[in-house]
């Protein structure tokens, strides 16, 4: 990623230098047999989402002081007269055209003390377990990437972006390592995520990065703190309290209702014990006579408790213990076991993913959806504060 720039007047003409942190994944591009493309695409990017006051026509790319390419900006003046069109069109790439003055060497480090767009670098462990440094815009960017669908709405997607800043910065505030695939959230860099989304991830990933923008340096807080910003892919139509989930009462996690579809909702899945697979598992004798029963519901309309055999379980224990993806499933008792259906909708807290695509469509901006789902919370510019 490019990760400063700076504007110096060259024979009489304004030249933007890009400093390029060799460490990152697509500084291969510049050595592809594509880099047109790529490099186009890239810079563009970057001088749109950074808003760089740029009006001349020469790009020098720099790599540790050095500067390792030339573009040359063509300006089609039809074009860049409409708001909807972009200013630059076209780029070509030189490889025998490099300028021969001294380029000021900036390290991504001392980036940091530069007022930059990209927010603060943070340390990633990954799940190989190297660590890695990362802006922390490029890990939101990578999260919203891994966790919003193909086509969701940009304002639930706002949300989302919101929501895994947060978390970030909670984490971080609190001297815990921020980890790739975390407790709430999980980060894909650039290739993983074009693995997952393949043909649709340029297309995704261009909304991404202006959701991004959109929302730079924007935290989600409850009286100035940061909050715990679950968020979860889909519920029955409610959201969860805090506490029958995490068993303390937290004010802005409490049950609000949620605007799903049905046809929206993942597929149930079937899933059969026999009496005496699920007798071992239990430790107890179950057979088509023991009792079998809800005792209580949670506000979301999972299973709180429950009575099989001579216990009661707490919903999520039994879950846990016959393998469920939640403690949101149904049963029914047949001649040689109990058919579960189990629905795909974790722990139901926060923000439903598909709820704030819903409330997105039918009109609401990502404040609304995030005041919606978490009540008497306010988004903050962490950066401004």
């Amino acid at each position: 990623m490019f990760y400063q720039y700076t504007i110096l007047e060259v024979n009489g003409e304004n030249v933007l230098y890009l400093y390029v942190d060799p460490h990152f994944e697509f500084s291969k591009d510049f050595t592809g047999d594509d880099r047109k493309r790529s490099i186009y695409d890239r810079v563009i990017n970057y001088i749109r989402n950074q808003g760089i006051p740029f009006e001349g026509r020469k790009i020098y790319l720099v790599i540790n002081g050095i500067v390792v390419g030339q573009l040359q900006i063509k300006k089609d003046m039809e074009i860049a007269s409409s708001n909807e069109e972009p200013l630059y069109q076209t780029v070509e790439f030189f490889t025998n055209s490099y300028p021969h003055e001294n380029i000021e060497i900036l390290n991504v480090e001392e980036a940091q003390e530069v007022p930059v767009h990209a927010g603060k670098l943070i340390d990633l462990e990954r799940s190989s377990g190297v660590m890695e440094r990362v802006w922390l815009e490029d890990y939101v960017l990578g999260v919203v990437t891994s966790d919003m669908p193909f086509g969701y709405h940009k304002e639930a997607m706002k949300a989302r972006a919101v929501l895994a800043r947060t978390y970030a910065k909670r984490e971080i505030e609190q001297g815990r390592p921020l980890k790739e695939i975390d407790t709430l959230q999980i980060y894909r860099d650039a290739d993983s995520a074009r693995e997952l989304w393949k043909d649709d991830y340029e297309q995704l990933s261009t909304r991404v990065l202006e959701v991004v923008h959109d929302t730079l340096g924007e935290v989600l807080t409850y009286h100035d703190t940061l909050v715990l910003p679950f968020t979860h892919l889909a519920n029955q139509g409610k959201t969860e309290n805090a506490k029958d989930i995490l068993f303390e009462k937290i004010p802005y996690l409490v049950s609000v209702p949620s605007p799903e579809k049905d046809e929206d909702r993942p597929p149930a899945v079937p899933v059969f014990y026999s009496f005496e697979r699920i007798s071992d598992i239990l430790n107890q004798p179950i057979d088509r006579s023991s009792p079998l029963q809800v005792i209580k519901y949670t506000e979301g309309g999972r299973i709180l408790q429950i009575q099989l055999g001579k216990f009661r379980y707490r919903g999520d224990y039994l879950a846990k213990r016959l393998g469920f993806f939640s403690n949101s499933f149904t049963f029914e008792k047949q001649e040689t076991g109990i058919l579960f259906t189990v629905h795909l909708e974790d722990e139901g807290l926060g923000m439903s993913l598909r709820g704030a695509n819903q409330m997105a469509k039918n009109g609401a901006n990502y404040l609304q959806i995030l005041a919606h789902y978490f009540p008497g919370t306010e988004v903050k510019n962490a950066e401004k504060k």
